[in-house]
């Protein structure tokens, strides 16, 4: 129901597309819903046609098939393809309600007799009191303009039904609609046939190096829906980031570089092939004014991605088993040593894996260290001289890989324990070291004549010696690894000596003398 007040009116546009012929009609849409403060067109096609408009083979008639709760609220006209329009239903306005009302009118040429429904004036009009709950049969002028304005340009092509809903509160129904040429024995009018069907599959990779001549992409139509091919063309759209980079009428070539792309399909008239976007063109922009530019076009319901791909490297891998084993490389088994080959693809693109394989045979740790040691020696550090052999020693006398004989008498039993063992038969080897104490070794007398006292700043030792008579030693600075840092050889006479060690870094180390009457080594510790 209308209230009785002024309001702004706006009008929103949509562009409506058929998709179908029904029988008899124009409108495969309908019914159709005509909503309040809003505005379509529904497009349809005329082929067939051996000659075009004039006045004598124009439209003889056009039928109008709808309901509307407030017939004031619509304008209707009618446009050819040649851009001619003219106005059946008019004007919009307050000229009272018509609930349940139905228009099943005809308007004729305006050279022809019409007949009117009572009451009606010859033109039609809105502003007639139509009235509720009441059916109109009758047939009638157009509002402004008349058929016989048709009188120039093809008519094959698109026509048009424009419709407006121009005030509130009130809907209708389009029913049905027939356009009516006055020579129509060879003209075939139909609905929108634009089909875009369905892209399968959804996506694809392909590598650049072996794009195929013809992509794997098939179209689909469903419930027989292929556009009639000699009114209606189709077109690929190939897209990468919104822009249109190729047009295809066939899809039997993809040329494009490396990327992301998407191929979208799009149904048409061939009478708007001129309408077409170029290729840089933004995609997006043309979908939003295709229904306008385009007529009875559709876009399929998806479009296939298509991913292509750079070329696959080589991958090449090195590696080194036991001997009596084996290594599975992608299926393949592989026992001895050589070069193998296993063929892959990925992203589309084929490429090589292949695997240098080494046999190892057991690992042996030869162990050497010298046979025989004095218990005055130097610290000795241990190593197994083998690379690739990982581990640690143990033993009497040995701290940190490091073996100090001072002490020791006899047979020592060295023992080297891998950490990791790689192809090895045992876990740890052991080696026999004999310490001897030299006969004129006097060490605790020797022990008794120097002592050595370490500064609190950790830079200088004091060296003092009580020898009763001047006596010529060597005496040595000796790292963890066994390097001597400091080797002196000097007559010691009794009093004190100072010996510089700022230069050293913190750590373990061992200060050897050695003199003819024997050895003696004491371990320090700079902090």
């Amino acid at each position: 129901m209308k209230k009785f007040f002024f309001i702004a009116l706006f009008f929103i546009s949509f562009q409506f597309l058929g998709m179908g012929q029904l029988p008899n009609s124009n409108c495969n849409l309908c019914p159709y819903t005509l909503d309040e403060l809003q505005s379509g067109t529904i497009d349809f096609l005329v082929s067939g046609a051996s000659d075009s408009l004039s006045p004598e083979h124009g439209v003889c008639a056009f039928q109008l098939n709808l309901r509307h709760n407030y017939i004031g609220d619509l304008s209707i006209s009618l446009t050819s393809p040649s851009g001619q329009t003219v106005d059946l239903v008019r004007p919009i306005g307050l000229y009272g309600e018509t609930d349940s009302s139905i228009w099943n009118i005809s308007f004729l040429r305006c050279g022809d007799t019409v007949t009117p429904d009572i009451g009606k004036s010859p033109t039609y009009t809105n502003e007639d009191a139509w009235g509720k709950n009441n059916t109109f049969t009758g047939s009638y002028h157009p509002y402004n303009g008349c058929l016989e304005d048709f009188d120039y340009g093809p008519k094959n092509g698109l026509w048009q039904l424009h419709w407006v809903d121009g005030q509130l509160l009130d809907t209708g129904i389009l029913v049905d609609f027939a356009l009516q040429f006055c020579d129509s024995s060879d003209i075939i009018t139909v609905a929108c046939e634009g089909e875009g069907g369905v892209l399968e599959p959804d996506s694809l990779t392909y590598c650049v190096a072996a794009m195929p001549m013809v992509p794997d992409i098939q179209v689909l139509f469903t419930g027989g829906d292929v556009p009639a091919s000699n009114d209606y063309d189709y077109v690929f759209f190939v897209v990468k980031e919104d822009t249109i980079v190729d047009i295809l009428h066939e899809l039997d070539s993809l040329n494009e570089e490396i990327g992301q792309y998407k191929i979208c399909g799009f149904s048409y008239p061939k009478i708007k092939n001129d309408s077409l976007p170029e290729v840089g063109a933004a995609f997006s922009s043309f979908v939003v004014s295709a229904g306008e530019q385009m007529g009875c076009s559709d876009f399929l319901t998806n479009c296939t991605k298509v991913n292509i791909t750079a070329t696959q490297m080589d991958m090449v891998t090195d590696t080194s088993v036991c001997e009596g084993l084996c290594v599975d490389w992608y299926g393949e088994i592989y026992c001895a040593s050589g070069s193998y080959v296993v063929s892959d693809t990925t992203n589309g693109c084929a490429f090589s894996r292949i695997l240098h394989l080494t046999i190892e045979n057991p690992a042996t740790v030869n162990l050497s260290v010298q046979d025989t040691i004095y218990d005055n020696a130097d610290p000795l550090v241990l190593d197994t001289l083998q690379d690739g052999i990982i581990g640690h020693w143990s033993g009497d006398g040995v701290t940190d890989d490091v073996f100090n004989p001072m002490g020791l008498n006899g047979d020592v039993e060295l023992v080297f324990v891998q950490d990791t063992v790689y192809c090895a038969a045992v876990s740890s080897t052991s080696i026999f070291v004999q310490v001897t104490v030299p006969t004129t070794s006097t060490p605790d007398n020797l022990s008794q004549d120097i002592q050595i006292l370490q500064d609190n700043s950790n830079s200088t030792l004091q060296i003092t010696s009580d020898v009763p008579t001047p006596e010529s030693y060597r005496f040595s600075l000796i790292d963890v690894t066994g390097r001597a840092l400091i080797v002196q050889e000097q007559m010691i006479f009794p009093g004190s000596y100072t010996l510089d060690i700022s230069h050293l870094p913190q750590g373990m180390y061992w200060l050897s003398f050695a003199s003819a009457k024997g050895g003696l080594t004491k371990k320090l510790i700079k902090h």
